[in-house]
């Protein structure tokens, strides 16, 4: 039997944000996952962005009342319904391309818990002054360093598409 898989979005005031995490998620092509956004009593356009979402694998909590970051995820948590929750910030990604892999791994190894290494990538929001990039430990890179395109690289990122290039 094919286990839910929730991956969880806390959120307060950050759907500049919110809108670039949440399309990283619902791009991923899986039936069995819930995306839940849990809204910590925002004063944006957050209660929107997740209600016009069009995708059926999404569903919008909100706490009621403005609460810590650590209520926020744990009252999350309680109205998550999957068998396998991920935590993701407002401010992070999925790679679509990628969940496939995660999936195999919990049907076929059924772990307790899994956890792995991760990218940090800053979104590019000019309100903010931020001009986006994406970290990666030195470890991890290999050849010399070279530009790339940042728009070309964003829509390759959210869609999964990114090669050993």
């Amino acid at each position: 039997m094919t286990k839910k898989v929730s991956i969880i979005i806390p959120s307060r005031d950050r759907a500049i944000y919110l809108e670039h995490s949440l399309k990283t998620a619902t791009d991923i092509k899986d039936p069995n996952i819930e995306i839940l956004i849990s809204d910590n009593a925002s004063i944006d356009h957050t209660k929107d962005l997740a209600m016009n979402c069009a995708d059926p694998r999404v569903r919008y909590v909100n706490t009621g009342k403005r609460v810590s970051m650590r209520q926020n995820f744990e009252f999350a948590v309680r109205q998550s319904k999957g068998d396998y929750l991920i935590m993701m910030g407002d401010d992070d990604g999925m790679i679509p391309g990628q969940f496939p892999v995660l999936r195999h791994i919990l049907e076929t190894e059924t772990p307790e818990t899994l956890s792995w290494d991760f990218r940090t990538y800053g979104w590019p929001i000019e309100k903010n002054g931020k001009s986006g990039g994406l970290r990666i430990a030195g470890q991890d890179c290999f050849g010399t360093p070279f530009q790339i395109d940042a728009a070309t690289r964003l829509n390759q990122l959210e869609a999964g598409e990114i090669a050993n290039n």
